[in-house]
């Protein structure tokens, strides 16, 4: 990861739209399973050469990064990474697809809905849910909200010692439907699906559990983002 830190990534993005700024992109791997890296040509040192980059897998990107920026940042560094891969895409005769991650998903329910606060007793939680899921009773409703609470607090649920796969089982239809509000939200959403809404991304739909790494389920409860290119 290069030391100088998210200024680096910034700066090149600069240069990248000055006309005079040759852009320089690596891609590694076959057409099955390969990586485009955008290269810094001025770097000294091979180790800080490496700006941005983004993984595919036949016309599935995903993964996109800009090294040594934090969560909160922008991935706009890796803008021309997208239009490399979507014309390699296009000479196969496919249609581009992506995969966002929805990394801070956890934190901005417990956030919005104030699930870490002292006055927080999960009633908006509830209310949200009971909006969302209408038409279900009471009984089941109560099983979503606890098994949603759980996810995005990593508390689990009385009478269960870890948060389990019953849990994302019974908040399924509560967990996509938070996910799908995060992926529309300004901001506080996620920088992967701006990435590719500014880019023709159209989103499609929440896949649930579509990484089950455990800091991935930490910070997203599994939840992705699937997108087309227009």
């Amino acid at each position: 990861m290069i030391a100088v830190g998210s200024r680096r990534g910034r700066y090149f993005l600069q240069q990248l739209r000055s006309s005079s700024t040759t852009i320089k992109i690596r891609v590694r791997g076959e057409y099955s399973a390969r990586e485009y890296q955008l290269i810094d040509p001025s770097a000294e040192a091979q180790s800080k050469e490496l700006v941005a980059s983004i993984r595919a897998n036949g016309n599935l990107l995903w993964g996109a990064k800009v090294y040594g920026s934090s969560e909160s940042e922008s991935l706009d560094a890796c803008a021309p990474l997208i239009v490399r891969a979507k014309l390699d895409i296009a000479e196969i005769g496919e249609m581009a697809q992506g995969m966002a991650s929805l990394v801070g998903l956890c934190a901005y329910v417990c956030r919005r809905y104030k699930l870490e606060q002292s006055e927080g007793d999960g009633d908006l939680l509830k209310g949200y849910l009971e909006e969302e899921l209408g038409g279900g009773s009471s009984s089941n409703i109560d099983v979503v909200h606890g098994a949603v609470q759980a996810i995005a607090t990593g508390i689990p649920r009385a009478g269960h010692s870890v948060v389990g796969q019953g849990t994302f089982s019974d908040g399924e239809a509560g967990w996509i439907a938070l996910a799908k509000d995060f992926v529309t939200q300004k901001d506080v959403g996620s920088h992967e699906c701006d990435l590719y809404s500014k880019h023709g991304g159209v989103f499609l739909s929440i896949q649930h559990l579509a990484n089950t790494s455990p800091n991935y389920l930490r910070s997203a409860g599994g939840a992705m983002a699937a997108f087309v290119f227009e």
